[in-house]
C-alpha cells in the first residue's frame, strides 16, 4: 500500500508546484488529500487532489480507485478587495482494477495513462475543451 507524501507537479509554465500531503486515507472509501499550499492565501481556494480506493462493487471483484483534482479560479473583487472564488475546474478519474489480472498489466495501464495525460495533444484537448478533429 503506498504511503502518503508530497507530490510535485508542473503548471502550464512548466514550473514545479508541490501538492502537500494534507490527510492520508484512513481506510476504504476515505480519500487521501493533497493541496498546493504555495498557491493563494485561502486553503479552500487552492488546487486540491483527492484519491480514494475501495473494494469494487458488482459482479467482478477487485479494487476501485477514484481521483479528483479541483482547480479553483479566484479573483479579487475590486469593490471590496476580497478574494472571491468564481468557479472550480474539476478533473475526475474513476478506474477499476479487476482481481486476477497480473500486476504488470496494471503497471502498464498506469504508465500509459500517465504518459497520455502528459502528452501535448491531450493537454491541448483539456485546456481548449475540444476533442481532436
Amino acid at each position: 500500500m503506498p504511503q502518503i507524501g508530497n507530490i510535485t507537479a508542473k503548471n502550464a509554465a512548466a514550473v514545479n508546484v508541490v501538492f502537500n500531503a494534507i490527510q492520508p486515507s484512513s481506510g476504504d472509501g476515505v480519500a487521501a488529500i493533497w493541496r498546493a499550499e504555495s498557491i493563494g492565501t485561502v486553503p479552500s481556494m487552492r488546487p486540491r487532489l483527492e484519491i480514494a480506493s475501495s473494494r469494487s462493487q458488482g459482479s467482478k471483484p477487485g479494487r476501485r480507485v477514484k481521483a479528483a483534482l479541483y482547480v479553483p479560479f479566484t479573483y479579487t473583487d475590486t469593490s471590496t478587495g476580497l478574494l472571491m472564488q468564481h468557479s472550480v475546474e474539476p478533473f475526475f478519474v474513476d478506474l477499476t482494477l479487476p482481481a486476477g489480472v497480473p500486476e504488470s498489466i496494471y503497471a502498464d495501464a498506469a504508465a500509459y495513462f500517465g504518459s497520455l495525460m502528459d502528452s501535448s495533444l491531450v493537454k491541448n484537448i483539456f485546456s481548449s475543451g475540444y476533442s481532436a478533429t
